[in-house]
């Protein structure tokens, strides 16, 4: 039975920094791939057919409100605005923004004449 006891390796700072680092290693693999996985999963998602129904809907809304606000106003005039706003504190834009989109983006209701 006496030589059957193993006896206790010590293992040198070297070496215990060299296991840590293969750890460190393998899981950064692992990270690496469930990072790509949720990648691929957040594209897929933004471009099905729901998310791009979204897209084009609040287009639309943006159109119809930037129709409403400044009618005679072309793609110029709005990349002017856009580069004098960008001074301005974003979160204030963004409420003033949602709440003009609220009251000029919205379709108006009812039948439409037609054309002709």
């Amino acid at each position: 039975m006496e030589g059957a006891t193993k006896k206790r390796i010590r293992r040198t700072v070297e070496q215990r920094l060299i296991d840590i680092e293969k750890k460190e290693a393998e899981i950064k693999v692992r990270m690496e791939a469930q990072i790509k996985a949720i990648e691929q999963q957040k594209h897929k998602l933004s471009t099905s057919p729901a998310s791009k129904k979204v897209q084009q809907e609040n287009r639309k809304r943006f159109d119809r409100a930037v129709a409403a606000l400044v009618p005679d106003w072309d793609e110029r005039h709005l990349i002017a605005a856009i580069f004098k706003a960008i001074e301005m504190d974003s979160e204030a834009l963004q409420t003033e923004g949602e709440a003009l989109l609220d009251e000029h983006g919205k379709a108006r209701r009812g039948r439409r004449p037609q054309k002709g």
